[in-house]
């Protein structure tokens, strides 16, 4: 069997920073709009213990691919990640395997650039606080990706146990010019200014009920969900949604799996007729949102495979394989 080459997480990370992969995902997402994607709903299995996605699409005149990506909650607990992920290339002449991509710093990688891209188009140009809910895997590179398209001076992360102090801890001793400050959800003084103060917030937890009272949200702010991803989860409540310009990543993607908006859907209290855009949509300028001070805008993510796709075949375009890379037979 032909070995095919094999890009860790380190060669991904050399291959596409953070302000690159931001504008990867604003030309997916503009090719997305322009119907120059095939890409199905990912198909969701539940198995013992975790979920495993499968997640195909193509890209016309670019990639063709999947990922695959496993969720196990229970993880933690034994030393390993919740979330294991790899990508598949394939040639859209022939079909051939062109590459594997390891896709769990992949997925976070391009589900942050998504975030930074919503941020860039959505957010204040001037905003300099960001308030983001969860420590997890996922949150350096959410943080990252709006720090790489805002002037955010202070970041403040709320989280259980120590995990937002540790997390505080190690990116102001990478990063001292901004200020970062830890919060447990138990500070509810500190807990409800870091909403009611922030310019920019971003959910990224597994939560299946809203994180925060949305009339605590300032006029002007812009909110990311992007950790719920089943109709069981939700990280923001209907009052939000009704205050805010809703816009998703999909239409289809949002209204299959998309928890945050299908549970006040089902609940009579919030219409799917009031999603206003998709990201598509924003990217390509066909639907423009110039910044209003008097409004709130929020952007729902679930994640979809022209991302994964898109990520992978820059990294291939931009990698310099080593002497020996990595292979697996």
């Amino acid at each position: 069997m032909n070995t095919l080459p094999y890009y860790s997480a380190d060669e991904i990370k050399k291959a596409l920073p953070m302000s690159a992969a931001i504008e990867v995902m604003r030309s997916a997402f503009q090719a997305l709009h322009a119907g120059a994607v095939t890409m199905p709903v990912r198909l969701g299995m539940n198995i013992p213990n975790g979920l495993c996605l499968f997640m195909p699409a193509h890209i016309a005149g670019g990639g063709l691919g999947q990922k695959v990506v496993t969720v196990f909650p229970g993880n933690p607990a034994n030393g390993l990640p919740t979330i294991h992920a790899i990508v598949l290339l394939l040639d859209a002449t022939n079909g051939q395997p062109k590459a594997l991509l390891e896709g769990t710093y992949l997925t976070a990688l391009r589900t942050g650039a998504v975030t930074g891209l919503a941020t860039d188009i959505l957010a204040n140009p001037a905003a300099a606080v960001l308030t983001i809910f969860g420590a997890g895997g996922q949150a350096t590179h959410q943080i990252e990706a709006v720090c790489a398209v805002r002037p955010i001076r202070e970041v403040r992360i709320i989280s259980r146990g120590a995990s937002a102090a540790q997390l505080a801890t190690r990116l102001g001793d990478a990063d001292p010019s901004r200020r970062y400050v830890a919060i447990t959800i138990d500070e509810s003084v500190a807990y409800e200014a870091a909403v009611r103060e922030a310019d920019v917030i971003v959910c990224c937890t597994t939560s299946r009920q809203a994180l925060f009272d949305g009339a605590w949200v300032k006029l002007g702010a812009h909110v990311n969900a992007v950790g719920a991803y089943t109709p069981l989860m939700r990280e923001v409540d209907v009052t939000l949604l009704n205050r805010a310009i809703v816009t998703v990543d999909q239409r289809a993607a949002a209204l299959h799996e998309a928890g945050d908006l299908l549970i006040p859907i089902a609940e009579g209290t919030w219409s799917a007729d009031q999603i206003v855009a998709e990201l598509g949509e924003l990217a390509a300028g066909s639907v423009q949102f110039p910044y209003d001070p008097q409004r709130i805008t929020f952007f729902k993510s679930d994640g979809l495979a022209v991302e994964d796709i898109a990520a992978a075949q820059a990294v291939l375009a931009a990698a310099t394989l080593p002497d020996t890379p990595s292979r697996l037979s």
